[in-house]
């Protein structure tokens, strides 16, 4: 099987903008306008789960505390059977988050309600929604491929044999034509000596 990995890339920083491979790699990706043309940019950030990939850096700057994400539960891959191309297992993982400001609120003596505090407000990146798919292909197709890939596999110890049966077959039918046309060639010449020398005499 061969695995493809899901990279969240930004359109906008490629080299090429028809070559996704000069595209860089980001920790999250600006989906607000594909959400709704009315929420203003850098609101709504598609990540991966749990953030799995984003460097320590990133998770600073997000403010992010408590999150431990690990390849087998939050990665997006695509694994697929190389010669045929067929996709055998697949899992989607991405998340959605929102980017706020926290206003630090005190509670009042009597419980009645909450005011703001003289505090600064945190900026955080909060998730808002966390999508989790895993497609896997039926036992039926992959007995299919699976027995197609067999008389692949067994054809081959049928085709060589073969191969080199006719190829020898081919090499005999050659020497046969060239020993015939030799020996016609060697008749024509001894004819032309045995009338040259019955002339003679």
């Amino acid at each position: 099987m061969y695995e493809y990995k899901v990279k969240l890339i930004d359109i906008k920083n490629c080299t090429n903008p028809n070559d996704t491979r000069t595209c860089n790699e980001v920790d999250k990706l600006d989906v607000s306008k594909c959400i709704s043309s009315s929420i203003p940019e850098n609101t709504i950030f598609l990540s991966k789960a749990h953030f799995y990939g984003s460097n320590i850096k990133t998770i600073k700057e997000m403010n992010i505390e408590g999150f431990k994400s690990i390849k087998d539960k939050h990665d997006s891959v695509l694994y697929f059977e190389p010669l045929t191309g067929t996709p055998f297992k697949a899992s989607y993982r991405m998340q959605l988050n929102i980017d706020a400001t926290i206003d630090p609120m005190r509670q009042l003596e009597d419980g009645s309600k909450l005011e703001p505090t003289k505090k600064k407000g945190v900026k955080r990146l909060i998730p808002i929604f966390w999508i989790d798919q895993e497609i896997k292909i039926s036992e039926e197709i992959i007995n299919k491929i699976r027995k197609g890939l067999s008389i692949r596999q067994y054809g081959q110890y049928f085709v060589m044999p073969s191969a080199i049966v006719l190829c020898i077959i081919i090499v005999g039918i050659i020497e046969l034509i060239v020993k015939c046309a030799a020996k016609k060639a060697q008749y024509k010449r001894g004819a032309y000596i045995k009338t040259e020398q019955f002339v003679e005499n």
